[in-house]
């Protein structure tokens, strides 16, 4: 997801297989890797349960029914399109529309 489309940052959120007692994630939490150039600090991912999460913006606390956004916002790349035409509007899944979207 990116922070914004000005940022030098951007937040990215991967599910891990792990025990039941959370030992690999606390082993990656509070620690570093590199990803080609870029140091990246690993954060613990916040619990939203009960929070809802908005459909047409992707965004935490409202109802898709109460979204004050005009564009709808892809899930997969953040762009102003939706999720089903993410293969029209991304050049990285244009050439192959089976292809998974980054």
């Amino acid at each position: 997801m990116c922070n914004s489309r000005c940022a030098d940052t951007t937040t990215v959120w991967f599910d891990m297989l792990d025990s039941q007692l959370g030992a690999a994630a606390r082993c990656l939490i509070g620690s570093f890797f590199q990803f080609g150039l870029a140091s990246c600090f690993v954060h613990e991912a916040c619990s939203h349960s009960g929070i809802p999460l908005c459909q047409h913006c992707w965004c935490w606390g409202h109802l898709t029914c109460a979204c004050h956004s005009q564009a709808p916002q892809c899930p997969w790349c953040a762009g102003p399109h939706t999720e089903a035409s993410h293969h029209n509007h991304v050049s990285c899944c244009r050439s192959n529309p089976s292809a998974k979207p980054p």
